[in-house]
């Protein structure tokens, strides 16, 4: 963050909400029957992946793709249950967080989130947190990779919201855990910062100025 910022955009998962992947991976080993390597690094089964993340893939082809590929007698609720495990919470001292540096920039989202995901993370604020309009309570604009037809680290996409978004891309700062992604977005000149596995945003040194 410098002097020429003048808005934040955030990533959701491990940045604002966290994940653990490793606990659909374990869960979505025992319905396949075998190593996830040997499933979800194959060409085509990540091609549904991101397409899932694109929003080209429905929730029904992507849960029925995956269902092939299980042990007989999984059920599409077994596999969705799956999928969501990664998903883990949002602390409350992270909306303490938004709310206050929203007074001092707009800020917006941009996450590569499946339909699955999103629909579990607003039920999520809503039962946990009483939050029932997550996209408008701290944000100017939330960006959903399956909403948009891209994904990151898609060049198209960061170029997409800064348009939205109506300032230079220059003026832009982007919080991501994703190293690629912050490599993507930094060559188009955006302003980034590559959050570590062990930091917490909102212990950043460029934001304590702002919080109470």
């Amino acid at each position: 963050m410098n002097s020429a910022t003048k808005a934040i955009l955030f990533d959701l998962g491990n940045v604002l909400f966290d994940l653990d992947a490793n606990r659909t991976w374990r869960a979505m080993e025992k319905l396949l029957g075998a190593e996830i390597e040997h499933t979800f690094n194959y060409p085509p089964t990540q091609e549904l992946m991101y397409g899932f993340e694109k929003g080209i893939v429905d929730t029904g082809r992507f849960i029925g793709e995956l269902q092939r590929l299980c042990v007989a007698g999984t059920t599409p609720e077994q596999i969705m249950n799956a999928w969501n495990a990664m998903l883990l919470e949002i602390p409350k001292k992270r909306f303490e967080f938004l709310n206050q540096l929203k007074q001092h920039f707009p800020l917006y989202l941009l996450s590569n989130i499946n339909t699955l995901h999103l629909e579990y993370f607003y039920h999520h604020v809503r039962d946990q947190h009483q939050l029932l309009n997550w996209d408008k309570a701290f944000f100017q604009q939330t960006f959903y990779s399956h909403w948009l037809g891209m994904r990151k680290p898609d060049s198209a996409i960061y170029q997409h919201v800064a348009l939205e978004i109506g300032l230079p891309i220059e003026s832009i700062l982007f919080v991501d855990d994703n190293e690629q992604n912050i490599k993507s977005a930094a060559a188009l000149g955006m302003q980034t910062y590559h959050l570590g596995e062990r930091e917490e945003v909102m212990e950043l040194d460029f934001f304590q100025k702002y919080l109470k």
